[in-house]
């Protein structure tokens, strides 16, 4: 500290101004409620709302057993052994200076017959500051829809039968020919 001419004590220190990237991801799916064998969408969008370049920017997801990955865009990469998708983001501008947000998505088929599935998804970037890993909630398709209920057929007695079965080929009869009459 120091004072001056006037008898002004002044005061100095330095402050470091720490440049790096920050990443935000989110994660959505297509439908909620869904059955076995319905195919759902899961999309992921990444924006970098630091200061500085994130490079290197990898989402991934590793889906539960009780999705079976079926595809992925912008390139990501589906691992069938792990049953996962990567998406490499080469470099994530910061918003402030015009980095737009990246969105992928994965299709999976529901293989659960009923119960909840979550599905956790996790983005990170190498970069030459501390690491900024994001976890993103978790979404949950309910699959307790499976294959539609299946509504009974009240049964019918012989006789029952029997008649249904004469009425129709009495329709069956005239409908023939009526259109033989008509040929003529």
């Amino acid at each position: 500290a120091t004072n001056d001419q006037a008898g002004v004590r002044t005061d100095s220190d330095t402050v470091y101004i720490v440049s790096a990237p920050s990443l935000l991801a989110s994660k959505s799916v297509d439908s909620h409620e869904s059955y076995r064998g319905a195919i759902v969408t899961y999309t992921f969008t990444v924006i970098n709302i630091g200061t500085d370049t994130a490079t290197d920017v990898t989402v991934m997801d590793a889906f539960p057993s009780t999705l079976a990955l079926i595809s992925a865009d912008n390139a990501g990469i589906i691992d069938p052994q792990s049953n996962s998708v990567t998406w490499t983001i080469p470099t994530l501008l910061p918003e402030s200076i015009g980095g737009q947000e990246v969105v992928v998505s994965a299709q999976a088929r529901v293989l659960l017959g009923n119960g909840i599935i979550d599905n956790t998804a996790s983005v990170s970037s190498s970069i030459t500051g501390p690491q900024v890993p994001v976890i993103s909630p978790g979404t949950t398709v309910n699959s307790s829809y499976e294959n539609a209920p299946l509504v009974p057929v009240p049964s019918r007695s012989l006789p029952q039968l029997l008649v249904l079965t004469l009425l129709l080929l009495l329709v069956t009869y005239r409908y023939k020919a009526r259109r033989e009459t008509h040929k003529d």
